[in-house]
């Protein structure tokens, strides 16, 4: 049985592994954004007022606060990213997205909607249907061991 179990699993991961590949990589605005880059671009643009505090990022994103200045520096560097000063609390830095970050970010998502769109159109409507069962299983799964773990899951990836 364990040895099924161990089968299954490297089936799945070469499958995976491969598809990540040939899929994705693809696309225009892929080769702009790193995938940490694009998630601190989903947060930011999800929240509430459309600005976090870096250490909301960080957090939301289950990152130490070290780990994520890198990506703000990159993002900042593009021209994706305003940093400014907290008025009630200078040592507090608030992140918002520019203008490009948002146009950037926007043609992301559309690409990734077209990738999609062109899966499920090739899976149909049976086959589709059931990825989404199974990709909301593994959500649902993924999710309740990061809680458990204390973490938090960034809303950004629950909008439409």
């Amino acid at each position: 049985m364990e040895q099924n179990q161990n089968k299954l699993a490297d089936e799945i991961l070469i499958n995976l592994s491969q598809m990540k590949r040939l899929s994705f990589t693809k696309t225009k605005h892929n080769a702009l954004l790193k995938h940490g880059e694009r998630a601190v671009l989903f947060c930011v643009q999800c929240s509430k007022e459309e600005k976090m505090k870096s250490t909301e990022i960080a957090a939301a994103l289950n990152v130490a606060a070290s780990g994520i200045t890198p990506i703000l520096n990159r993002l900042e560097k593009k021209g994706y990213i305003l940093r400014s000063l907290d008025v009630t609390d200078r040592r507090v830095i608030i992140i918002s997205l520019t203008e490009l970050g948002k146009q950037v970010l926007e043609d992301t998502i559309d690409e990734l909607r077209t990738h999609i769109k062109e899966v499920t159109d090739y899976l149909g409507e049976k086959d589709s249907t059931e990825l989404l069962r199974i990709t909301n299983r593994l959500l649902q799964y993924y999710t309740s061991k990061r809680n458990n773990q204390g973490g938090s899951v960034c809303e950004a990836f629950s909008k439409n």
